[in-house]
């Protein structure tokens, strides 16, 4: 009998660990249960035997930014390397830009904000250095900007984070919300953190991101994690006026220094074949599937879910049977071996609502959706 605790620390980690730990359908970890593309694997192990097993430059592989910018030329946006850093994840762009803000308001009293509910990173590191967090609601799918612009002025916010498609809640907001967002917190002089890493990872239409928008209070962080299902590998990249390169960079000297150099020339070599785009194609594909899966059965038995746009998850109501995430997370893995995250762990308003990551086999989704059934049918 396992003795359920709730952590002090992530329970993102703490669910996913007792999947690993003691075995079972593991959907509370945004982990993708899908290989990366072939092609993708063969260039790897190819170039295992190359001269590509020591410190890349420390701004990224030449070849890999490079690939970036031409990405981005075909969009309409005219960056260069000054404009982007490669990094050891999209996590390390939100640790480099924190760091940043607290180098520079040390002296000041300064907050943060973002939308509710959060991916943890955006409250939990900020909480851990002392800075409180203002939480903004999603209405009718939108941040209200009178709240937002309010909030800034009277709480001192000098950094908002923001992601759309959003985690735990994959809703896509609207363009102009989104153009609204960037200009308000511009004039306010309040840095947008802006986490576009499910950019390529949608289920009806590509989310708008704010590359046209940027200057010097808009920062952009992606991934190839999500959309080539190398979690793993650890390579995102952000995105940012040229004005902050040199004072980024150098932090990143100090923090990261680099991303795995293999890994980096892998995806040059990767990104210009045609490969590349039939696997995210793909992808998409799959996860408009396992989503209609998930919903479809889990509906029947009491669940309701807003509505997704992106991403890996579903965000959920659990049947009044429960009424809470964490009871029902809990008697889900002791009894069957489910692991999902109770929705109380992102926000205070969600006692009752769990996060399931859907981007996993179909053959896993089904047994791990029969077994929630299971427990469902023992509690009624």
């Amino acid at each position: 009998m396992i003795n359920y605790q709730k952590p002090t620390g992530s329970w993102i980690s703490y669910f996913s660990t007792l999947a690993k730990k003691y075995g079972g359908i593991n959907l509370a970890q945004g982990i993708p249960g899908f290989n990366p593309p072939p092609l993708l694997r063969q260039i790897l192990s190819d170039i295992a035997f190359e001269n590509v097993h020591q410190y890349p430059p420390g701004k990224g592989n030449f070849k890999l930014v490079e690939q970036l910018i031409k990405k981005y030329l075909r969009k309409g946006f005219s960056f260069t390397e000054q404009n982007i850093l490669i990094l050891q994840g999209a996590t390390e762009a939100i640790n480099l830009v924190f760091f940043l803000f607290m180098k520079w308001f040390r002296n000041d009293a300064w907050s943060v904000a973002t939308i509710d509910p959060p991916y943890e990173a955006y409250v939990k590191l900020p909480e851990k250095y002392g800075k409180q967090v203002f939480l903004l609601p999603i209405e009718n799918r939108k941040v209200n900007l009178e709240f937002l612009k309010n909030c800034i002025r009277k709480n001192k916010v000098r950094l908002f984070f923001l992601a759309s498609p959003g985690n735990p809640w994959g809703v896509v907001l609207d363009e102009k919300n989104v153009r609204d967002i960037v200009k308000i917190c511009e004039k306010e002089e309040c840095h947008v953190f802006f986490d576009a890493v499910y950019e390529d990872v949608y289920l009806d239409k590509p989310p708008y991101v704010p590359y046209d928008l940027l200057n010097p209070f808009l920062w952009i962080a992606s991934s190839f994690s999500k959309k080539f299902s190398i979690t793993g590998w650890r390579i995102g990249y952000l995105v940012h006026d040229s004005t902050w390169d040199d004072e980024i960079s150098s932090l990143h000297d100090y923090i990261g220094l680099c991303a795995s150099g293999p890994m980096q020339e892998a995806l040059a070599r990767f990104l210009h074949t045609e490969d590349a785009r039939e696997y995210e194609n793909w992808l998409i594909k799959e996860l408009r599937k396992n989503y209609r899966l998930v919903v479809k059965e889990l509906e029947k038995c009491g669940f309701s879910f807003e509505t997704t746009d992106g991403g890996y998850f579903l965000w959920g109501k659990v049947p009044q049977a429960f009424n809470d995430g964490w009871d029902f997370a809990t008697q889900l893995f002791d009894k069957f071996k489910v692991a999902l995250v109770p929705g109380e762990y992102f926000s205070k308003k969600a006692k009752s609502y769990v996060r399931i990551n859907f981007a996993r086999p179909h053959s896993e989704l089904e047994e791990g959706l029969w077994k929630i059934q299971l427990l469902l049918q023992q509690i009624s």
